[in-house]
This record gives structure tokens, C-alpha cells and sequence, in this order.
């Protein structure tokens, strides 16, 4: 967190008087003001590590593109989808990207943004 940010003790965790007692956050929440803001700032510096570059004319979409590879990444918050030719550089970056990051990876990408995808 680039600022301090302190938070009532959560429901279960109340220890000593809770009017006088509060947490100081070590990391964002996910539903906090900042939480968005560091999310984006940390997998902005992960991609940039592993060669993606961000496109001018959205900030969403990310773009690694070596010699004939090319793998397109639109995010949408804390989701995201891989699109390129080459399946085997896609299962190479979920691997580098997986020790970066806990992944779920749901297969091919049936829907995004409420558009079906056949």
C-alpha cells in the first residue's frame, strides 16, 4: 500500500476493546478504495518482467510479440484470456505467469464480456 490504512477488526478476530483497537493493513483488500489501483500496479510490473507491453489505445490489453509469437491478453479487473497461434507459448506463459500468481485456468474461452466466442 502506498498509504497507511487502518480497518475495524473483522467479525471472529475481535481482540480487546474494539473501540480502541484497529488493523493496519500490509496489503490491499480486495474491495478497498486502493485495491484496484495496486492490483492493476503490481500485474502491470509482472507482464512488463515477462515481455508484454501495453497497448497506447487501451490499457486493458497487453501484447508479447518475439520473432513469430504473438500472444494478445485483454484483462478485465482480475480476469483475463490468451489468444495467439502458438499453444505452446501460451502454455509457457501460464506456467511463467502461475509463479507470479495463484491461477485458475477455466479452458478455452467460451464467453467474455457477456459476448459468446465460438
Amino acid at each position: 500500500m502506498d498509504v497507511p490504512v487502518y480497518m475495524e477488526q473483522p467479525e471472529g478476530f475481535i481482540q480487546g476493546d474494539r473501540n480502541k483497537i484497529v488493523c493496519l493493513l500490509n496489503k490491499s483488500l480486495y474491495s478497498s478504495k486502493q485495491g484496484g489501483q495496486q492490483w492493476n500496479k503490481h500485474l502491470h510490473e509482472v507482464l512488463t518482467k515477462l515481455n508484454f507491453m501495453r497497448m497506447y489505445s487501451d490499457a486493458s490489453v497487453y501484447i508479447y510479440s518475439r520473432k513469430d509469437t504473438r500472444i494478445i491478453m485483454p484483462i478485465f479487473v482480475d480476469d483475463m484470456t490468451l489468444a495467439s497461434k502458438s499453444e505452446s507459448a501460451l502454455d509457457n506463459f501460464i506456467t511463467e505467469l502461475g509463479e507470479h500468481f495463484k491461477l485458475h485456468n477455466l479452458g478455452p474461452t467460451n464467453q467474455l464480456l457477456g459476448i459468446k466466442i465460438d
